[in-house]
Order: structure tokens, then sequence, then C-alpha cells
């Protein structure tokens, strides 16, 4: 992943062998994270959202993580249930998933895949 901050947000980029694969944003705010991600559509189903959020996790220990997810959006809301979130709540519009002891999964290996802070 690279890495690019403006104040208290953080946007990484996913690369397999320099083609973006996966985007993510990490918000700290007061107590805690929040984070957001976009995996490239020739991408999807592949892992590779779960990998990014998962390297997010080991990038930014410490604060307790939130996120939401549109309602319906299965895939996405199974990616955070893979690294270790929970659901908190539920309206018409949004999921709102929580983490404060998320699961640090293994590393990802797939072939040509960079895992890298710039």
């Amino acid at each position: 992943l690279n890495e690019h901050r403006t104040g208290r947000r953080q946007f990484l980029l996913a690369e397999i062998e320099g083609v973006p694969v996966a985007q993510l944003t990490v918000t700290t705010r007061e107590g805690h994270r929040e984070v957001g991600y976009m995996v490239a559509p020739d991408h999807r189903g592949h892992g590779f959202g779960t990998m990014a959020i998962s390297t997010a996790l080991k990038m930014f220990p410490g604060l307790s993580w939130c996120v939401q997810v549109r309602t319906g959006h299965e895939k996405s809301l199974n990616v955070f249930k893979k690294n270790g979130f929970t659901q908190v709540s539920t309206d018409e519009r949004w999921v709102t998933m929580s983490a404060t002891n998320p699961k640090i999964r293994p590393e990802f290996r797939r072939p040509g895949a960079a895992v890298a802070v710039q």
C-alpha cells in the first residue's frame, strides 16, 4: 500500500505490478478511526478488499474502528466481518459496524501483490 497523508486522514493505494487495485481512506477522529475502501471493478471478488482492510488494521493499531456500509451491500459487509467488525446499528440507508479488537489476518500473498508504505 502506498500512503498519502493529509492531517488526520490517510489515503492508501494497493497495487499489483504498478496497477492500482484498491484504495482506502483512514480517518482518525477523537477515540476511533473510520475506514472506507473501493476495489477497482476488474479486481473485485479476489480478496483485495479484505487484504486492504487487514493491512490498514495492522498499520494503524491502538484505537477502535468504525465503518458505515450501505444497507444491502452484502459483499462489503462480509469484507468487514472477515476482519472482525460487528454490526452496531442499521437503518434504511446504512449499516454501522465497529471493531475494538479487530482480527489481524495473516499476510495476504498473491503473485505480484505489493504492500508497501511510501
